[in-house]
Order: structure tokens, then sequence, then C-alpha cells
């Protein structure tokens, strides 16, 4: 843009017209007349990646930065120097920097500046005179004279830019004849600029302060003064199409900009103040709607235009969702814009979580990026790929998921990724990614963690005790946690014993807490009261308790299982929590952070009761009588057999014997033994504790009225062991192998009932029983011969 503003109306570069603007309650007029004297022009830089300013720089381009450059004039004597800014979008209002370098004549004037990618240099034009400068990045312009065939006087040109292949487009406007609008090309590869190619005349008139050139389609984009609209221009055919929206607020957009991934930035200037707005401008293929977004208010400028180069690589970093409940999975998606014409290889991406966030294995998803290595991300915070290619005009995107830690304390969290080996045409080799909505560049992206109360439960039966005569004392340990991000007060924990028992007769003996840091409900009794605590307790974020809930039951023949789970339930600033309990001792077992995923009944077995320490099960059973040789009639022997009254025999771990708990638990009354008649008894051990059984012992005293038959398995042996599956005879003596008949009288010691022994005992050293199988089941067999 190409404007001199005067204290009583605006004077401008273009058709005669006047137009009044209500601002505030301040009306503006700009009267559009052809000015006789030269009018300045000003470049206005705004710096997307800003650094504060520096002395007069020595390299000899620009690198291709987000940064974008306006020209503008010093003061309002159209005679003075264009002078070079950036624009500080750090702080709000925007601010212009000034690039200090030589002092610039004071004839030299340019507008319509265009940032060159082929040579990282800037290129304007003398509105007036028609002479092409090429300007460097300490600010110093070199004349690259008038291009031969450009038209002159009354011909002006105010809107330009540079393309990817260093086509320099300067945009006329005869304020004479505003129907003849032309678009011409100009080469400034040489020492002196030269119009190439055929000019392009407008298809209709517009009143366009500045354009740039969207680096997604190759098409012209600038605001027109005349319709208030989004005008786009057809490079090739002239063509000018309007983005349907009307923007009657905005005035003159003097500074027009492209960043890779085709976002228009339009600033909006005057000599009073000036605005920078997010233009919705979408490609040909996808039209926006033209809609202005104002991002900040910025000082007021006279005689300015704007440049930038639309491909500087760019990283943009995005969360989906933007907000996430503690111990929820988010997912980071990268784009990266390379819309250059160069292909970047060998580049390495890298972005290390904070805050416990942690990668999701198996969900990195790569698109338009080839030979690329990932390190072994899964269930760290670190993502790192190596030997990264992304061909020139791509937009390649990286998404992986991350998991947030389920204590994550409420609010926002923020971070960034890096991209190393960027080559020297984009400066600084390593580029932050940035967060798109915010202004500023670059920005760590945000993630809003919500207040999540999350209470889990689990529950295990930690004991059970046989108290004889048909009685038994279990213990249920109940764990609660906050696996939340808030406190929880209210804290209650219901069990309703009645639905899990039945007709079962049971009495609660006890409800407590071990460490003594809850209140228990005294008068819990699992029927109409089955509250555990009096609900007034509390746990904060991360903290653990337990309850101990004693029950004496009375199982008669229905030893189980009887499967059972309790609910936890609290409140918290945000709301109420609860989880149906899990079985176990860990409310969370796969560690995931919602334990509502995990809800497995807590089975009592009274068969198979669990142990907290070595357990050793024996089972005795009568598996053979004969008469005279014969076995006696009408007993079968290969029968399994329940004694209702033995729960030891109900164990599962017997089904690893052949056919099982095998033999009768008594003979018959009506079955009459005589002298010489013979019994087997066969003793069934399993060890099913929770720890392996030391040194195990076993003894059984011989039966009043009976004798030991000392070679019951041939060559005087009379015990028959079964250990590790295999069946091995042992001798009666006390020598070698495990087993021995302790003769009648002789002295015996525990685990013998009766240390006198007084008919003999058969005695075996079985030694460490595993609690596992298939080593922890055997049996011991031996016969006796009827006094």
């Amino acid at each position: 843009m190409y404007r001199n503003y005067l204290q009583a109306a605006a004077q401008t570069w273009t058709r005669k017209a006047l137009i009044t603007i209500n601002r505030g309650g301040n009306y503006w007029r700009k009267r559009i007349n052809r000015l006789t004297a030269f009018i300045a022009a000003l470049i206005l830089a705004i710096a997307l990646s800003y650094s504060p300013p520096a002395p007069a720089q020595s390299s000899a381009n620009f690198p291709c930065t987000n940064t974008l450059y306006v020209s503008r004039g010093q003061a309002a004597d159209v005679n003075d120097p264009t002078e070079l800014n950036t624009v500080n979008i750090n702080i709000n209002p925007f601010t212009l920097d000034p690039i200090a370098g030589i002092p610039i004549s004071a004839n030299i004037r340019y507008n319509a500046i265009g940032f060159n990618f082929q040579d990282g240099l800037i290129y304007g034009i003398d509105p007036d005179t028609r002479t092409v400068y090429r300007i460097a990045p300490n600010g110093l312009p070199t004349s690259l004279g008038v291009p031969a065939g450009l038209p002159g006087q009354p011909i002006l040109y105010l809107a330009g830019d540079v393309d990817v292949n260093g086509n320099y487009l300067v945009l006329s406007s005869n304020p004479q004849n505003p129907q003849n609008q032309t678009l011409f090309t100009i080469n400034v590869a040489g020492a002196a600029a030269t119009l190439v190619g055929a000019a392009v005349t407008l298809s209709q008139p517009t009143e366009i302060a500045d354009f740039a050139i969207n680096p997604r389609d190759g098409q012209l984009y600038g605001f027109d003064t005349i319709s208030r609209q989004i005008a786009r221009i057809n490079r090739t055919t002239g063509a000018v199409t309007f983005l349907p929206s009307l923007n009657p607020q905005i005035g003159t957009v003097g500074g027009a900009f492209f960043d890779a991934f085709g976002q228009f930035f339009a600033y909006e200037t005057s000599a009073s103040n000036s605005a920078f707005y997010l233009v919705n401008v979408g490609t040909v293929d996808a039209p926006g709607t033209g809609q202005f977004t104002l991002l900040s208010t910025t000082r007021g400028v006279v005689r300015n235009d704007g440049a930038a180069c639309a491909f500087a690589l760019q990283v943009e970093k995005s969360a989906s969702p933007e907000t996430v409940p503690a111990g929820g999975t988010v997912t980071y998606i990268y784009r990266i814009a390379n819309i250059s014409p160069l292909t970047l290889t060998n580049l390495r991406f890298r972005d290390e979580m904070p805050d416990g966030r942690t990668f999701v294995a198996d969900t990195l998803r790569l698109t338009e990026i080839s030979g690329s290595t990932p390190n072994n991300y899964g269930s760290t915070n670190l993502l790192e790929i190596t030997g990264i290619t992304i061909q020139a005009r791509t937009i390649a995107q990286i998404s992986v998921d991350v998991r947030v830690p389920p204590n994550t304390p409420p609010g926002t969290i923020f971070n960034q990724s890096e991209l190393f080996g960027l080559p020297p045409t984009f400066g600084n080799p390593t580029l932050l990614s940035d967060y798109i909505p915010v202004v500023g560049f670059p920005d760590p992206t945000p993630l809003q963690v919500t207040a999540s109360p999350v209470i889990g439960a689990a529950k295990t039966v930690a004991s059970v005790v046989d108290l004889g005569n048909g009685n038994f004392q279990f213990t249920y340990t109940i764990t609660i946690q906050n696996l939340g991000n808030v406190d929880l007060n209210n804290v209650q924990v219901t069990e309703n014993l009645s639905n899990t028992f039945g007709s079962t007769p049971f009495t609660v003996n006890r409800v407590s807490t071990p460490t003594g840091n809850l209140a228990p409900n005294n008068n819990f009794n699992g029927i109409n009261d089955t509250n555990l605590l009096t609900g007034t307790d509390t746990l904060a974020i991360g903290q653990t308790k337990t309850i101990e809930l004693v029950v004496t039951i009375t199982p008669g023949n229905n030893p189980g299982p009887y499967n059972n789970q309790v609910e936890a339930i609290a409140e918290s600033p945000v709301g109420p929590t609860s989880d149906i309990s899990t079985d176990g001792l860990n409310p969370d077992p796969d560690g995931n952070g919602n334990p509502n995923d995990n809800s497995n009944s807590t089975p009592l077995d009274l068969a198979n009761p669990p142990g907290t320490e070595p357990r050793l099960r024996l089972v005795k059973r009568i598996t053979n009588a004969t008469q005279s040789g014969v076995p006696i009639s009408g007993i079968n022997f290969n029968l399994v057999v329940n004694d209702l009254k033995d729960i030891n025999d109900d164990a599962s771990g017997w089904s690893q014997l052949p056919g099982g708990l095998l033999g009768v638990i008594n003979l018959e009354s009506e079955i009459s033994l005589q002298s010489g008649d013979e019994v087997e008894y066969t003793i069934y051990f399993l060890s099913d504790g929770s720890q392996e059984v030391n040194n195990a012992r076993l003894c059984d005293p011989i039966p009043a009225g009976t004798t030991f038959i000392f070679d019951r398995f041939g060559g005087g042996r009379g015990i028959l062991l079964n250990q590790n599956g295999t069946q091995t005879p042992q001798t009666n003596a006390s020598d070698t192998d495990q087993g021995t008949f302790a003769s009648p009288l002789t002295p015996v010691t525990s685990p013998c009932p009766n240390t006198n022994n007084p008919n003999g005992s058969v005695l075996l050293q079985l030694g460490d029983l595993p609690n596992t199988p298939p080593s922890n089941v055997g049996f011991v067999r031996f016969a006796v011969k009827i006094d």
C-alpha cells in the first residue's frame, strides 16, 4: 500500500472518490486522487519468529522464516525514505521494530514489496518512477532500474509479491482509467529488472492496496476497498472472484501475508492506528469465507506495504481433544508444512512430554513421511524419529497417543516439539512447534486437564479359618484408592452380604481399618445396614486406605463359591464418583487410571480357601478290603465319595490324580470283617497354600485290633508312596528311603498323636512340597490285617 495521510483528509493513489467511515465515533475521510508529489514506501515487517532488533545485518540474504516484513514512510513528508521494520507479535498490542542499518537516501522510496525465496531478498518498486529495488538484510536498497516496457505515469504500482520461482508480480493502477488494471511479471534475477511474459488484464476493476500469493494454490489474494471483500485473482487469466463475507468495518489493507499453511494475515493501516487480522481465505478448491478476525492493534503508519516468505517451514502441534480428564488419553497431531520447492532429508523429530505424560505404544502414525526410524517410545515420555524425508510442496503429519497420569492436577499443561536438521535456507537448523490459535510464535501447545474425581475399589478374601462344627470364619480385605486429581470427601463403601449368601447363615464379627484412618460403621450387619463406614471420611489425591470385614458362615453342604463385590462412592468439589470393586488388592490392575473397567467379582470358595501361609490337606480313604485274598463283594472302591463334614476333599487340586479321591470313607455296618481280613488305606496329600510346605512329615497310627502288613508291596515293603507322579514302594526300616514303620511301643514324636505308639505307626518324610501343580499332590498307601 502506498498512502500519504494528512490531518484534514487522507490522500491516496487511486481513482477519485470520497469515503466516510465511522470508526468509534471518529470519521475518517479519505480523498482518493492523483498526488503530484512522490509518495515514499513503507515496509512493515511482522516477525512471526520474532527476535529483538539488531544492528545492521551482514548476512547476504534474509532467512526464510515466519517473519513478516512491511515497508513504511518514516514521517508525513512524502520525500522521507522508506524504512524496513519487523513486528513483534509476541506482545499485545503488536509493535514495529525498525531494522537498524545503513541510512537510506531521501530519494529512495519503494512499495509493493515481496519476499524472493530463490535468493532470500526483498523486492519493491517506486510507484511513481517505476524503479525496481532489491533490499538487503541491512535495509539497503539496490536499484535494478526501470523495466523496459513497463508503463509510466499516470500508472501507479501499489501491490506486489514474488512467486516461488523468483518472478516479481506487480499490479498497475490507472487513476485516469480505473477499468484498466494490469498484472505485470518482472525478472529480478540479474543486475537489471526486465519484463517477462505477457501482461494480464484484470476482469474487473479493484482497489487493492496489497496482495500476497497463496503458496497452496498460487493465486493472488488482497482486500478490495470497493466491494469490501477479499478478492482472489487468477494470475494467468486475470479473472477476479470475491469471497462472500462483507467487511464494512475494514479500511485499507496495506500489508498482505501468507504462511506455509495458507493462513492469510491482513494488516489494516492508517495514519492514526492500525490493526492486524487473520482472514479465512481457503484455496481455489476449498474457498474460505473472507471473514476477518482481529488479532491485535498496532501503531498508525503511512505509505506501507507487506511481504513474507510464505515458504518458511512450519510445524503445527495440536491436541485432540484439547480438554481431557486426568487419566485420559489425548492424540497429539504434528503438521509439518514444507511448501518450498526443496526436498528435506535426514530430519530429526523430537517431543519430550513433561508432567508424567507417556506415549502409548503402537499408536504412531506417519503421513507423507519416508525413511524414518522411531525410538521405542511406548510407556516413555520421549518420542524421537530420525532419518525423516519430506518431499517438496508437501504437508506431512505425525500423530501419536499420549496418556495423562490419573493424578495430574487440574489446569493447563504445555509443551513443544522440535524439528532438527533444517537446511541454511530456513535460518536456524532447529524449529519449535507452534500452536496456531495463539497469535505469538512459536507457542507451546496447551492441554487442559479437567478436575476428575475417581475412586477405585478392590476386594479380596484374605483368610479363611475352619472353626469346626461346620463353621468358618473369613476376612475380606477391601482397598479404596483416590485415582483422580481432586480430593474426595464423604467416602462410603457399601456391602450387601444378604445378596451374597442368601439363605446361608452368617454373622458379622467385626469391621475395622488396619491403619485406623477410616471410621467404621459399628452398626453394619450386611442386611439392612450395608454401610461399612460412617460416611465422613476423606481420601486425598493418590491416597489408599483399607477396610477389614470379618464374617462367620455356616455353609452346610454349600461350600460356594460365593461371589461378592462392594461399591465405593465419594463426593468431590465437581461431583460424585463411584466404583464397583474388582478382585484383588489393586483397584486399577491394568494401570490405565480407570478402575471402572476392572470389575471382577471376589469369590469365596470354602472348598478352596486362600491361604496366607503353607497349607497341607490330608484326606484318608479305604481303597480295598479282602477276605481270603478275594475283594469283599458289594463295595465299589473306584468311586469318589464326598465327605460333607470335611471341606478338604472339595479342593480342586485333587483333580490332578487319575480318577480323583478314590475310595470309601468307611465300611458299612452290615459288612462284617473277620480275623485275617485285610483292609487297605490310602492317605491323599495336597499342598495348595500361598507358599510351599517345608519338611512335610506324615504319621498314621495303626488302628487298634489290626496289624500292619509288612510285605504288602513285596520284598519287605509295606508302604507305597506316590509323589511327583511316581509310585515307589518303601522299606519298613528307618533307612535312606522316605517311608518307615515304627513297631508298637517304639517311641515316636510329632506329628504322631501318641508318642507311646501302642499299635505301631506309618511314618513318611515327604520333604518340601511345592504349592503348584503337578508336584503338589500324591498319596501314601498301606494295609492292615484284622486281628
